[in-house]
């Protein structure tokens, strides 16, 4: 280490830092928690293509027309173990009618303590 100027001032090391306000151990910090994945298909910009049902054959399927079978409805669930078919099957739609949609649960009103 570089020995100091010696006409500078000696200064005390400080303590570690602390956090402003103590982390509360009952809840999550905001952000963090339990995160909600859903697959949502726009009817309007679907066009058939079929590359979605194709990366995600475990979420998704085909209707007598070759549109997929999900399109127009309610938001799919995906559970954890098919998040990666998700985002395949939202990069391979050309027209980008598929949306994954990643959501975390609110967080109830924190307050800072006094």
């Amino acid at each position: 280490m570089a020995c100091p100027h010696p006409r500078l001032p000696h200064r005390a090391r400080r303590g570690p830092r602390r956090a402003r306000w103590p982390a509360d151990p009952d809840q999550p910090a905001p952000g963090v928690g339990p995160v909600s994945t859903r697959l949502v298909i726009d009817a309007a910009r679907c066009t058939g293509h079929g590359r979605c049902y194709a990366m995600a054959p475990d979420l998704l399927s085909d209707d007598e027309e070759g549109f997929v079978a999900q399109r127009g409805s309610d938001e799919v669930d995906v559970p954890a173990g098919l998040l990666g078919q998700a985002d395949e099957a939202e990069q391979a739609c050309p027209e980008r009618a598929v949306r994954v949609l990643r959501s975390s649960a609110p967080s109830a009103g924190r307050s800072r303590p006094s």
